[in-house]
């Protein structure tokens, strides 16, 4: 078989944590899906962190009961004296009385997407990004390296119950973040390795066209250094545009011939799909879906050549992905109502 190229990594102790322990940060918006994420990284961090947000949700129980102090309504008194640093969300208005304390106090101020860049900087990052299937292949390549014996710090935008949160710290120099492209926030992060999933029309209260989109994303993969890697839909023509300043080795992943990473002789029963695993043409294994859809199959070739890339086992990568049940609120299976699958 081909030689999987892989990324030779640290397992040391994640080294921004010196940087963030004892460090006092604000996060307004804190209750999001993506900001908690990145409050539980900081907590964990050693981060003294406080924050605030509409209304009360499971979601502020959770970071409280972790020792956020969390704040309910936007005031500029919510604002900490010692307050070091304060991360906004891209939801928070410019005349947020919080976000006005803190730049007339001179604090440092940052957007969550900067915020996961500071982290990133100072890891192997790996960066997912695509219109469809950010979260879901962010989380299930978190859920696999765990399975597989490595240790990544990871942020998902959405709730992950296998993972116990959308968000954790590991031991390993490894920092896997979805990256979004609303506000062109993805620019924001250097990540070492990245992948384009798919590019469509999405988010036009931001962008002109498909034009501008494409314009975005290419920007973000040529953020990729030379010595990592970008990873590309084979089968998405739109994502092609998209790497002409590529650094960055580029790799593929897709059904068509000419895929770096090919999935062969898929066959789907009730939702759930199975197939064989190509690299390079060479049969590497075969593996199959604990979650519902052919376009998942795209999504778990991400997932393996992502995870490949970082130093799992392919073998092992593949035995793990079927045990993988799904991001929170992505095909979320509800129940059966008169003998269909809701």
């Amino acid at each position: 078989m081909s030689e999987i190229p892989v990324s030779r990594m640290s397992c040391a102790a994640a080294p921004c944590a010196a940087n963030l322990s004892g460090m006092a940060i604000h996060l307004i918006g804190i209750g999001g899906t993506g900001m908690s994420g990145a409050a539980q990284v900081l907590i964990k961090y050693g981060a003294h962190v406080t924050g605030s947000d509409r209304m009360e949700s499971p979601i502020l129980q959770h970071l409280s009961a972790a020792g956020a102090t969390v704040y309910i309504g936007h005031e500029s008194s919510n604002l900490p004296d010692d307050a070091e640093m304060v991360v906004y969300s891209a939801a928070v208005p410019k005349d947020n009385p919080e976000l006005i304390a803190a730049r007339a106090k001179g604090i440092r101020v940052l957007k969550y997407s900067q915020l996961l860049g500071e982290i990133m900087n100072r890891s192997t990052g790996v960066a997912i990004s695509g219109t469809h299937g950010k979260s879901t292949t962010t989380a299930m390549m978190a859920f696999v390296c765990r399975q597989v014996g490595l240790s990544p710090s990871f942020v998902v935008g959405a709730e992950v119950p296998q993972l116990g949160a959308g968000s954790g710290v590991g031991n390993d120099d490894l920092f896997i973040v979805e990256a979004c492209e609303y506000d062109c926030s993805f620019l924001n992060l250097s990540p070492t390795h990245a992948a384009i999933l798919n590019i469509e029309e999405d988010h036009l209260d931001y962008f002109d066209n498909l034009d501008q989109i494409v314009d975005a994303f290419a920007r973000f993969a040529a953020r990729v250094p030379s010595h990592g890697t970008l990873l590309i839909n084979h089968d998405d023509p739109t994502s092609h545009r998209a790497i002409r300043n590529v650094r960055a080795t580029t790799t593929s992943f897709g059904l068509g011939q000419g895929a770096t990473w090919r999935a062969n002789k898929v066959v789907c029963e009730n939702g759930l799909c199975r197939f064989e695993v190509y690299y390079n043409d060479e049969f590497v294994g075969r593996t199959s879906l604990g979650i519902a859809g052919e376009h998942n199959v795209y999504n778990a070739l991400a997932c393996c050549a992502l995870s490949v890339t970082c130093g799992a086992d392919v073998e092992r990568v593949l035995e793990a992905i079927p045990l993988f049940q799904g991001a929170g609120r992505r095909l979320t299976h509800r129940g059966r109502f008169q003998g269909v699958d809701i």
